[in-house]
């Protein structure tokens, strides 16, 4: 395809019906993501390369000194001179590992159970359609605005392939292997993902992407082995953020830019409820998804962490308006499901909940199924953009007669995420103008479930 501008780019989501909504995994998920680090109200959290949760067992140790955890591996904490929440804050070396001898003459106040892969929900709730090669391999990948890398199974990837969908660029006339590059993608809890890098064709909905960095993968590990609802990641974050060494590559939309491939600057997201996954366009709006007379509005993007990242002052619980700490930011993350606020923001959205009460044991938040819930309204930018109390009732909860709640604690972390429970109710327009980047959102139908 010859590099003229393309007008109506479209990519339609599929709805992975196979995914069910699992608040505390999704929460754990989110823990990993962003390695959120320890505060009150965070019942998952990481600390020296272990997801870790309270709840399991009791944080603190019996008279003689032991901590019963049963069968669960167990990370202790040590907190000498009462500096435990210092430590965890600044990251400093204050937890150990169960499977390590326990130095003497150590005191340990507190310990928390690890995490299990099983409890993290690792599945795609949306997937999109993206073909690889000539000829090409379609594959279903995770349109993720949190990252921006685009990696792949393939043929290279070690363990069971069974069943999924990889890309072979041996079997492609256009791959072209990026000698002496390679990409390693983290967690926090060492899982990870991790390969080679090849240059070939990349399609989207007939529009081809010439010489992009596709990073095929040798090696996954934990969360990333664990997904078998998608093939890879479609990274829509900016380039800088690319884990690609040592030279970081673009990702597909700044390649579609630069190749002059899109009418406008600029990607849209629309996440649906229910069995439509919604979708995503490129160079252009969809003016028909907002109701007449409601517009987008937009607001400066930093983009220095590599991240939409935009200032959000204030939140409305209801009708009151709670001020945001200075120099508040959020950050738009169709990766993350659920959205990650402050301790105290999230202690008082509860307290507006009857019966709401923050239990370690069924993973964090959680509200009486029956509670009526006030519509949460977040600042972004200058406006104020919301969604109905009912969303706050995320999924059905471990402690009977409760539901697990949309929002939860971020630990000690600086940014707001803002995830899929607050993309399904706005139409958001993420515009990548040279130099001073915008994002934008338009109020969609509140109550449409």
């Amino acid at each position: 395809m010859a590099n003229t501008a393309q007008h109506l780019l479209t990519c339609v989501c599929v709805h992975n019906h196979e995914w069910t909504a699992n608040g505390s995994a999704s929460y754990a998920r989110s823990a990993l993501r962003w390695g959120i680090t320890h505060s009150d109200n965070a019942t998952f959290f990481v600390h020296n390369n272990h997801l870790v949760r309270r709840g399991i067992f009791s944080e603190f140790a019996n008279e003689q000194g032991v901590w019963d955890v049963g069968k669960h591996a167990a990370t202790y904490f040590s907190d000498q001179g009462g500096a435990m929440y210092q430590k965890t804050m600044t990251n400093r070396n204050g937890f150990i590992t169960s499977k390590m001898a326990l130095p003497t003459g150590m005191k340990y106040s507190r310990a928390f159970a690890d995490v299990q892969a099983q409890d993290v929900q690792n599945g795609s709730q949306y997937v999109v359609p993206v073909t690889i090669g000539s000829p090409g391999v379609t594959l279903n990948l995770d349109f993720d605005t949190g990252s921006s890398d685009l990696w792949v199974w393939s043929s290279q990837s070690r363990g069971s392939k069974a069943n999924r969908k990889i890309y072979s660029p041996s079997h492609s006339r256009t791959a072209q292997h990026a000698q002496g590059l390679t990409w390693n993608i983290k967690y926090a809890d060492g899982s990870g993902a991790q390969g080679d890098v090849y240059y070939d064709a990349v399609t989207v909905q007939g529009v081809k992407v010439s010489n992009q960095a596709v990073e095929a993968a040798t090696n996954l590990s934990g969360a990333f082995l664990a997904d078998s609802q998608s093939d890879g990641l479609f990274g829509l974050a900016f380039s800088k953020i690319n884990t690609v060494a040592p030279t970081k590559q673009k990702t597909p939309f700044q390649n579609m830019l630069d190749q002059k491939l899109l009418d406008r600057p600029i990607f849209t997201v629309k996440l649906d409820k229910g069995d439509s996954g919604g979708f995503y366009t490129f160079g252009h709006v969809n003016s028909s998804v907002l109701p007449p007379g409601v517009d987008i509005w937009t607001t400066y993007v930093d983009p220095r962490n590599g991240w939409w990242e935009f200032e959000s002052r204030a939140i409305m619980i209801g009708k009151h308006e709670f001020p945001r700490p200075p120099g508040n930011t959020a950050i738009a993350d169709t990766g993350t499901t659920l959205i990650l606020l402050d301790d105290e923001i999230v202690h008082s959205i509860y307290s507006a909940v009857r019966g709401a009460v923050l239990n370690h044991a069924a993973g964090g938040w959680i509200v009486p199924s029956n509670a009526t819930c006030p519509d949460i309204y977040f600042a972004c930018g200058d406006r104020y953009f919301g969604i109905p109390g009912d969303d706050l009732k995320f999924s059905s909860s471990s402690a009977k007669g409760y539901m697990f709640g949309a929002i939860q604690s971020r630990g000690s972390n600086k940014q707001d995420i803002f995830g899929d429970v607050f993309l399904k109710r706005v139409y958001a327009l993420f515009d990548a103008r040279g130099g001073t980047p915008r994002i934008g959102f338009g109020q969609r139908d509140f109550y449409r479930a």
